[in-house]
């Protein structure tokens, strides 16, 4: 099953490399960058349940459980080297459930105004491929691990 986590994780990965190589050098919108962050959204989900599903079957844990925010909290027991990430995928949470302002949408410099927790962000596309890289090297960290 842990396997199959990974795949689809990988799956999701391809789909957000797509998004941001192709349809947004073609089509510069908030809706192509906001489904970008859900993509990565979906692979760290997928990627943590294949951490826990592994962990719960060493007995690293009691079971898997619902809540996201538990999760992650035993993401960061398990596997101490993910903290960095798992901040990384809260933050991505935020930024998905909140409103946001778009500006110089249809133009090179498209930029989703966010405010996360009374500071202002500004997700640009440089800003949006890091997020895709660091994801897709989690991707690669987990499979490592679990391989």
């Amino acid at each position: 099953m842990t396997h199959l986590l990974l795949q689809d994780a990988d799956e999701e990965i391809k789909r957000a490399e797509h998004l941001l190589y192709i349809s947004l050098k073609y089509t510069r919108t908030r809706d192509v960058m906001k489904n970008i962050i859900i993509r990565l959204i979906a692979a760290d989900e997928l990627a943590i349940a294949a951490i826990l599903e592994d962990a719960e079957s060493k007995k690293k844990i009691p079971d898997v459980p619902n809540n996201w925010q538990i999760k992650v909290q035993y993401v960061k027991k398990v596997k101490p080297n993910s903290k960095k990430h798992m901040d990384m995928y809260l933050l991505l949470k935020k930024l998905d459930d909140s409103s946001y302002t778009a500006r110089e949408e249809f133009r090179k410099h498209i930029t989703m105004a966010f405010n996360i927790d009374g500071k202002k962000l500004d997700v640009d596309v440089p800003l949006l491929t890091e997020y895709f890289k660091k994801t897709k090297e989690f991707i690669k960290y987990v499979e490592g691990e679990l391989g």
